[in-house]
Parts: C-alpha cells; sequence; structure tokens
C-alpha cells in the first residue's frame, strides 16, 4: 500500500492553484454542463423551476416533482458559510448530518439513517455507506435532496431518501474563474480554485482543486483533505454532447475524535445536564478537549472516480444517453473505538480497531427517453438498462478492550497487529464481497390535461452477492451466496391550482437490506430484503414575482420486515417494523430588494412499531437513536446599497435525541447562531464570520456511552476573487 504524504498533497494542491491564477478569469461560479438550467438569484432560494435529475430522470423540473426534493446551490453555500457538505446538508429541510469516528457524512433524515440514505454522484449510485465523505462543498454546482423512498431511481436502499452531488461541469464559450482563500480558528485552512476555459466553440474544460485542514477543537485532532476534479466537455454537433470527467478525493485524520465517554456522575469533576441516563452517566466537561486515541492513530481514504456521459438527440422526440463510471477507493482505520465507563473500576475501556476497505465499483447505465405529443397531450417516457459490479473487501482487526484514566490520560501507541492482539472468533478476520446487479426502470409522466400531470415509474433488479470470510483466529474459511430480486415503483400526481401554485401525492415501494450488504453475515444470510411504502402530499408555489417562494408537505413512511426476536424463543426474524410521519415546509421570502429570509422547519414523530432486540428486551414505541422531533433554519441576508456591504445572520435549532434504543440515554436538543459581514470588490469579497456566537456547549450526535460535542465560537475570514 502507498500512502502519499501530506507534503506531496500540499505541494499538489498549491502548484494546481497557481496555474488556475494564471489563467483566464471567471464571469460567474454558477455556470453548468450545457443543457443543464440553474435558477439562481438575490430573490429565491427555492429553485422550483429548476430541472432535475435527482426526482426524476425525465428532466422533470423540481415544481413537476410529486415529492419533496431540496435544491441546494453554490450561491447558498458562498453566502452561508458552509464549507463542506455535511454543512450544507445540515441547512436543508429535517436533515441532520455529522462526521462520526468511522462513518464520515453519515446523514439522518425523516427517522432514518445509516443505509437509509441513499448516496449518489452525478446521479449514479455509490455502492454502499462505505464511500460515503464529507466533502468540500466547493467541488459541487448543486446538492439535491429528494425525501422519502428512492429505490425506483437509484435501486436497492434509500428509505429514508437520496443525495445527488452534482459536481460542477465545463461550459462552452464561457472563460472563467473563481478562487478563494480561508482562514479560522483553530488553525483551519482551505485553498480553492476553479477554472473554465473553451477551447474553440465545441469543447471545453473545467479544472477545480480545494485543499483543507485544520487542527481540530478537540486535542490532537489534525486532518487535511484534497479534492481535485478534471472534466472535459465536448459537443461536436448539435445532436451530440460527451462529458469525460476524472476526479480524486484523499483525506488524512490523525487520532481521530470518536467522542466524549459519559462517565459516573460520582468522579465527575464538571458535570453536564445535557445527558440524563437511567444508570446515573453523565457528561462531564472536564473531558471536553480530552481525545482517548493512540498517539499513532490514522484515518486514512482516497478515491478515483473515472466518468463518461454521452447524450444523443436522435430527434425532436427522441434522445439517448449513456453513463458509465469507474470508481477506485481505499479506505483504512487504524484507532481506538467503542468507549465505555465501567463503574467497577471507574475507567473508560477502549477496543483498538483495524479496518481496511478497498474496493472497485464500475457502473452503466442506457435510457431511451422520448418527450412528444401523446392523445394530443405531452408525455415524457423513459426506459433504460443498469449494470454495476462491486468488489469490496475488507480485512478487519478488533483489538481486546483496554482500561484507561481519563483524568490521567497517556495515548500510548497502537499495539502490533498479530493474533494474540486481536484473539476470538470474528476478530481477526479478512471478508470479500462480489455484488452485481443488473436493473431494468422506466418512467413515464404524461400531462392529462394541462393542469394534471401523471408521473408513474418503475424498477426491477436482480442483485447477486457472494461473500467470502477468512477468519484466522478460527482457521476457517466460510461463503455463501444470495439473489435478490427487489421491484420498486412509485405512482404521483401533479396538479395546478394556480399558474405557479402545484398540489401533489405520491405513493411509494422500495425495499433495503437489513444490513450493508457489503459487511452481510452468515447470521443475515437467510433473511429477504426489508420492505418499505411511503405516502406524501404537498404545495409548492411561487408568488409575487418570485418574491416569495414555499414548499410544504406531509409524509409517512413505514418499513416493514425488519430483524426482531420471538419473546419466548429469542429467535430473530423478519417481523418486525418501524415508521415516521411529519411535517415539512420551506420558505423564502425577498422582503425588500435588500432584504431575504429563508426558513425551514421539520417536525416528526418517528418510532419502532414492533421491535423486539436480544434478550428480549421490547423496544416497540421507543424513537430511534438521534431523531429529533424538531428541525429548524433560519437564515437572513442584507445587501446595502449603494455601499458593497453584505449582512447575514444564521440559526439553526435541533430538538431532544436519544442516544439508544431503549431511549435511557436523553440528549438535550440546542440552538447556535452565525453572522457574517462582508463587503464585495470588482474583482471579489472579503467575508468575516462567527459560528457559534453564544460558545453554545453542545451535542450534535450520541450513543449509549459517549457523546460526539460539537464546534465552540470560531472566526473566520474569507477572500474570494471571481473574474
Amino acid at each position: 500500500m502507498v500512502i502519499i504524504t501530506s507534503v506531496s498533497h500540499t505541494a499538489l494542491a498549491l502548484s494546481m492553484l497557481g496555474m488556475m491564477t494564471a489563467s483566464p478569469a471567471m464571469a460567474n461560479e454558477e455556470d453548468t454542463a450545457p443543457g443543464d438550467t440553474i435558477i439562481v438569484s438575490g430573490a429565491r432560494e427555492i429553485v422550483l423551476d429548476t430541472p432535475s435529475q435527482t426526482g426524476s430522470r425525465l428532466n422533470l423540473t423540481v415544481r413537476e416533482t410529486p415529492a419533496t426534493l431540496d435544491v441546494l446551490t453554490q450561491d447558498r453555500f458562498l453566502e452561508r458559510g458552509l464549507r463542506t457538505s455535511n454543512e450544507a446538508l445540515n441547512s436543508a429541510p429535517g436533515v441532520t448530518a455529522i462526521d462520526t469516528g468511522g462513518s464520515p457524512g453519515t446523514v439522518s433524515r425523516r427517522g432514518f439513517g445509516g443505509n437509509s440514505v441513499s448516496h449518489n454522484y452525478d446521479g449514479i449510485h455509490q455502492p454502499s455507506t462505505m464511500t460515503s465523505r464529507n466533502f468540500d462543498s466547493f467541488a459541487f454546482d448543486r446538492i439535491e435532496v429528494l425525501k422519502g423512498p428512492g429505490s425506483v431511481l437509484y435501486g436497492e436502499g434509500g428509505m429514508g431518501g437520496s443525495i445527488n452531488f452534482v459536481p460542477k461541469k465545463p461550459v462552452l464559450e464561457t472563460t472563467a474563474f473563481n478562487g478563494l482563500a480561508q482562514y479560522a480558528t483553530f488553525n483551519t485552512f482551505r485553498l480553492a480554485a476553479d477554472a473554465n476555459v473553451p477551447l474553440g466553440d465545441k469543447l471545453a474544460v473545467r479544472a477545480l482543486v480545494s485543499y483543507a485542514g485544520s487542527d481540530g477543537y478537540i486535542d490532537r485532532v489534525r486532518s487535511e483533505s484534497l479534492s481535485a476534479n478534471l472534466g472535459v466537455q465536448l459537443q461536436p454537433t448539435d445532436n451530440l454532447s460527451i462529458y469525460l470527467a476524472a476526479e480524486y478525493f484523499w483525506k488524512l485524520d490523525g487520532p481521530i475524535y470518536w467522542g466524549t465517554p459519559l462517565v459516573g456522575s460520582a468522579i465527575a469533576r464538571d458535570p453536564s445536564g445535557l445527558v440524563t441516563t437511567a444508570n446515573g452517566l453523565v457528561l462531564d466537561l472536564a473531558l471536553r478537549d480530552t481525545n482517548l486515541q493512540y498517539a499513532d492513530a490514522r484515518i486514512r481514504s482516497d478515491s478515483t472516480w473515472l466518468r463518461s456521459q454521452v447524450k444523443w438527440k436522435i430527434s425532436d422526440v427522441w434522445s439517448l444517453r449513456n453513463d458509465l463510471s469507474y470508481n477506485n477507493g481505499d479506505r483504512l482505520w487504524y484507532d481506538a473505538e467503542s468507549y465505555s465507563y465501567a463503574a467497577a473500576t471507574q475507567r473508560v475501556s477502549r477496543r483498538a480497531t483495524y479496518i481496511r476497505n478497498p474496493l472497485d465499483f464500475w457502473h452503466e447505465r442506457l435510457a431511451l427517453s422520448a418527450d412528444g405529443p401523446l392523445l394530443g397531450h405531452r408525455n415524457r417516457f423513459l426506459l433504460g438498462v443498469e449494470h454495476s459490479e462491486n468488489d469490496h473487501t475488507s480485512i478487519r482487526r478488533f483489538g481486546l478492550a483496554q482500561s484507561i484514566n481519563p483524568y490521567d490520560f497517556e495515548p500510548g501507541l497502537f499495539p502490533q497487529i498479530t493474533p494474540a492482539n486481536f484473539p476470538g472468533a470474528g476478530n481477526f478476520a479478512d471478508s470479500a464481497a462480489k455484488i452485481s446487479i443488473d436493473a431494468v426502470f422506466g418512467e413515464n409522466a404524461y400531462n392529462l390535461t394541462d393542469g394534471l400531470l401523471v408521473v408513474v415509474g418503475g424498477r426491477y433488479e436482480s442483485m447477486k452477492l457472494r461473500r467470502t470470510v477468512v477468519d484466522y483466529n478460527l482457521d476457517n474459511v466460510s461463503s455463501f451466496d444470495r439473489t435478490y430480486n427487489p421491484f420498486s415503483y412509485r405512482a404521483g400526481l401533479v396538479y395546478d391550482i394556480g399558474a405557479k401554485t402545484q398540489l401533489y401525492a405520491q405513493y411509494t415501494r422500495g425495499a433495503e437490506a437489513v444490513g450493508t450488504l457489503v459487511l452481510l453475515s452468515l447470521t443475515n444470510a437467510g433473511f429477504e430484503l426489508t420492505k418499505g411504502e411511503s405516502a406524501e402530499v404537498g404545495l409548492k408555489g411561487s408568488w409575487l414575482d418570485d418574491r416569495i417562494t414555499a414548499t410544504l408537505s406531509g409524509y409517512w413512511i413505514r418499513q416493514k420486515d425488519i430483524i426482531t426476536r420471538d419473546l419466548e424463543t429469542n429467535t430473530a426474524f423478519q417481523g418486525g417494523a418501524q415508521s415516521s410521519r411529519g411535517v415539512e415546509l420551506a420558505l423564502s421570502a425577498a422582503i425588500t430588494p435588500q432584504f431575504r429570509l429563508d426558513g425551514n422547519l421539520a417536525v416528526l414523530d418517528a418510532k419502532y412499531d414492533d421491535l423486539i432486540e436480544a434478550g428480549g428486551a421490547n423496544r416497540t414505541g421507543n424513537t430511534p437513536p438521534n431523531v429529533a422531533g424538531a428541525v429548524a433554519n433560519l437564515f437572513a441576508v442584507y445587501q446595502f446599497e449603494p455601499v458593497p456591504l453584505k449582512l447575514t445572520a444564521g440559526m439553526r435549532h435541533t430538538g431532544r435525541t436519544y442516544g439508544n434504543t431503549a431511549n435511557t440515554v436523553k440528549i438535550d436538543g440546542y440552538t447556535i447562531f452565525d453572522a457574517s459581514i462582508g463587503y464585495a470588490f470588482d474583482f471579489g469579497d472579503v467575508t468575516l464570520r462567527a459560528r457559534n456566537l453564544t460558545d453554545r456547549t453542545y451535542i450534535e450526535w450520541g450513543g449509549a456511552s459517549a457523546v460526539y460535542l460539537g464546534a465552540p465560537r470560531t472566526v473566520e475570514v474569507m477572500f474570494r476573487a471571481k473574474f
């Protein structure tokens, strides 16, 4: 294994930044690929008239899609200081996204998280949450968030919805440059550049690079990341478009933060009321800066993506599109995990963990579409086929729990990787998974009348899984094969009650594995996919010359056939269920030409309808962990005239959550505030921003034995140039 040092990554980032700075300059950072339309202005936040491939492959606009679809644009990333995909997603209605120790880009929404939220890159479904990451938002033109089951579009998974990261793409006939430099508290920095250069009237090249790092707000937490994208857009004829892209992502964390352990109230030196538990554990703020990692702990990830898109307009009605992509990734965890307090010893245990996950994933999709009249009304139709293969290896080493004193802590070194230091079944094992998926899918959108649109879609998949596990401690090799054939479908209506006001309703059925397919255990191999259904109704509208736009939705989601237990025999079977129901509102209002308010509110009730855990613990009626009953965002911006000065203020509120399925670990909600002041020049702008203005101590994510603390107050300055 070759590990590229951070020094070489720094040199690469700075050299690319220098080359881009010397290139012709940028006129508009919202440029996108030919044929894509992004509507962004200071007066609107909810882009209802934007065509989207996330809610449908028929190029329906957000207004025409019978589901909640939030579009987060690059313009808003810059305005609100949203540096990462997590920060961007947290601005969407009802979404919570953070980095937990082993799961960067962890997302929860509508009562579901983990594998129940599908991650997609430019419309391509990524093989599992093993590929999720917290991206630099500079790389994206927009991030689109589809709520509710997304299996019809993206296949197995996505009970809580789908996220589509849409990268910036080359633009013909536009020479442009964009760059930024940012520095903040905790030695946090960010450098990024974006250059779009046409080479004639049929060819354009776009290159982006971003490099970021931070010492972190927890002791010894140092991180670096690099993102580099290169895209080529070729349009040899008016009817043929070819897009080629190569993207590289790299991240290196030192002794990463795996949370702050809860400890007994008897030994806590500065106990906090942010967490209450049934067994007397508390959050001790005396430990808030303590990092219980090994001195030499590391987490590294890198991936290389190669992609192509070919669009051929066969006639005025018919079009053909082909998407081909390849993803090669490698992730390494080399750290201490699973912190838990032992009352008998008044110490905390940690567990040495070594995991390496190389993967090779390639995907091919071909779709034929039509847009023309049928029986006197407009009809949009699409039929396609897909094939993907995912080769995933997991090298896993789990050590015994080691006792440490968190108040007199010595990091120590990671133990030597030998069977003696990682004893027991499954603790020194290699596994491999090969997943092959063939699918056929179709969609149709028919204007039954000028004001009534009917949207239907279906997808059939043949999924073949082969898993092999080599357990070196048991000197045992096991393997199994599974085949799944899920069918997903949806049906929806969109009705115009006004020129720019629509009512919609949709019913969806989807499927999801009982766990991550790439790590499916032999114990769970006999189970079928779980089934899910969702119903949603809502309203989308824009009024007063688009000065006010809003979406309002109510939904119900139920997932059945989850694993539960028989109370008498303690035998696992697929008889459990969980559900959620809620309401979401998003509103943007241009109060005056200078003053705009954007806000959203999500209120939900999520619960286990039927769940018995191992040992007979009944969780029926309980709320899933880390699901807040209410999440709200509010953002205000005021642009002075004629002085080029801009003021912004932001607020995020998250309600109380639970850290375990028993709901015995209760975590307080929080409200945090941000603000900024910016001054614009002809060639760019300078912004001074403060985050968490009140220096609130709060918990972003919680477990039964440890919680993740949010960042304290920070201050940053950003310079952005555009030509």
